[in-house]
Order: C-alpha cells, then sequence, then structure tokens
C-alpha cells in the first residue's frame, strides 16, 4: 500500500470544523491500567464539501486486548437525509493500516447507513517484525 501507513481511520475524508464553530473534538481516557481505553470522538463535525452536514462518530483504542473500534453515532448530510449521501460514508475510507503497510480492514467508500454497520471492531493483530510497532 501506498503512504499513508499507521493510519486509524474513522472516517477518512476531508472534514472541515471551521465550518461549524458548535463542533467538537474531543479525546479522553477511561479506566484504570491495565484495561485503559482511550477514545477520540468527533461531534458534529461537517463534511468540506456540504457544510451542513453533521457527522457524530468515535475511535476507541483499548489497552491490553490493543483492539480498536469505530462507533457511529449522528451521520447526517446538509439536506436532513441519513441513509445515502456523503455522510453515510460514500466519500470516506474507514479502516487500519499498520506500519508495514499491512491493511487489516480498510474500505473506501463503505455504507454506514444501515444500524449493523455502525459499529466496527479490530481486533489485535499479529505483529510483523519489521512494523515497528
Amino acid at each position: 500500500a501506498t503512504a499513508p501507513n499507521a493510519v486509524i481511520a474513522p472516517f477518512w475524508a476531508d472534514l472541515d470544523v471551521s465550518k461549524n464553530p458548535a463542533c467538537r473534538v474531543v479525546t479522553k481516557t477511561l479506566g484504570a491500567t491495565p484495561g485503559r481505553r482511550f477514545v477520540v470522538e468527533w461531534v458534529d463535525v461537517p463534511l468540506a464539501t456540504d457544510t451542513g452536514s453533521r457527522l457524530t462518530f468515535e475511535a476507541i483504542l483499548s489497552e491490553g486486548t490493543n483492539s480498536i473500534e469505530f462507533r457511529y453515532s449522528r451521520l447526517r448530510n446538509g439536506d436532513g437525509s441519513t441513509t445515502e449521501g456523503p455522510a453515510s460514508g460514500s466519500v470516506a475510507t474507514i479502516g487500519i493500516e499498520s506500519r508495514a503497510q499491512l491493511g487489516e480492514d480498510a474500505r473506501s467508500r463503505p455504507r454506514l447507513a444501515h444500524p449493523v454497520e455502525r459499529s466496527r471492531r479490530f481486533p489485535r493483530q499479529a505483529r510483523s517484525p519489521d512494523d515497528g510497532s
């Protein structure tokens, strides 16, 4: 795979936080060692190409199991629709890639409209000797 590598991409698209002054990107650490979880949450972040859109999703990195989970809450286009269009993931790549360029699970233009697909879990992968992780 080509660069960039070592990527965690819950919704890799052109987001523009300047288009919604009320949006937030929040980080927090929950729990205690050795089972902490580091959470990054994007709240009401708009797409650069649809400034009325509002996306709320999070990435959770779990200590000990080294799992990565993506959770999707509200994914709304500027016209209010939620099942089709850019906010449903049609303009995004979602997944992870190691430093060794191993795409554990990456999908370009996934459709996130169905509730079953709103949560994605990436379990711990065997480390490659050259991935540096």
